[in-house]
């Protein structure tokens, strides 16, 4: 009986060990997590910017916070690089990403929010006129872990606003 009792405290032992380890490396494989904070930047392109019909590249800053291990929340601010001298457009995004896969260094979310467009016209020496528009996001991403660095991908559309087809992809960094 002794000898049943000791194989038992053994097994439960070492079925705890297993079930411990498992946990800590099933955590650890979490590319982000709740509580992280990430901020970076990239290229965008957007189909329809400036109400001219054009599409445009521009510059995008971005920065995310974990919620939770699945659901993430952020802003963030693109300015386009628009050829003429007297049209300024930009816009900046409040978006919440659900995301699918956490895992072996790839992450990809489902991305909603809202869109805050703007574009200003310098009018020479009658000053400017600016027009804003407010849309909504729905898309998608996905992001690549380097360590401490990842790569993402970003297509999304916006409905309002802009009513563009957008793509950004770039870097963000874990704070």
């Amino acid at each position: 009986m002794n000898t049943v009792m000791n194989i038992s405290k053994r097994f439960s032992f070492v079925l705890l060990l297993l079930i411990a380890t498992s946990s800590a490396v099933a955590a650890q494989e979490l590319v982000t997590r709740e509580g992280d904070f990430t901020a970076g930047g990239g290229f965008s392109f957007g189909t329809n910017v400036s109400y001219t019909g054009g599409s445009e590249s521009g510059i995008t800053l971005q920065g995310y916070y974990g919620i939770t291990d699945e659901i993430r929340a952020g802003a963030g601010f693109t300015f386009y690089l628009i050829g003429e001298d007297n049209i300024s457009a930009s816009e900046f995004n409040i978006d919440g990403h659900y995301i699918f896969t956490n895992e072996d260094g790839l992450v990809l979310y489902g991305l909603a929010g809202l869109n805050f467009s703007r574009v200003s016209v310098d009018t020479g020496g009658f000053g400017s006129i600016s027009v804003s528009d407010t849309g909504l996001n729905l898309g998608g991403g996905v992001e690549y872990s380097l360590g401490e660095v990842f790569l993402f991908g970003e297509p999304k559309l916006t409905v309002g606003g802009f009513d563009q087809f957008n793509l950004t992809g770039g870097i963000r960094l874990r704070f």
